[in-house]
């Protein structure tokens, strides 16, 4: 048998040695993994704040806005008996 075919029959290990440096690396990335989850966390929980304040101004300028309207068509009503005051009186 050659060497190739007993490496065949062996089939994949892991060798007991591993480099230093591997594990170093994966800690790095495993701690801005961390860091960059965390402040992802705090944005969103930032962005959430910010919403729940903006749904009660809206609701606020919701309702003054059909105020104004209200009393837009109490204006032109006032209004349109004005003019008809002034013409009748006017004839």
């Amino acid at each position: 048998m050659s060497v190739v075919d007993e490496k065949d029959r062996e089939g994949w290990r892991i060798e007991r040695r591993v480099p230093v440096m591997l594990f170093l690396t994966l800690g790095l990335q495993m701690a801005a993994a961390l860091l960059w989850a965390g402040g992802m966390s705090q944005r969103v929980n930032e962005l959430e704040a910010a919403e729940s304040l903006q749904a009660g101004v809206s609701e606020r300028l919701i309702r003054q806005e059909e105020k104004l309207r209200h009393v837009l068509e109490a204006l032109a009503r006032i209004e349109a008996r004005l003019e008809r005051t002034q013409q009748k009186s006017g004839n």
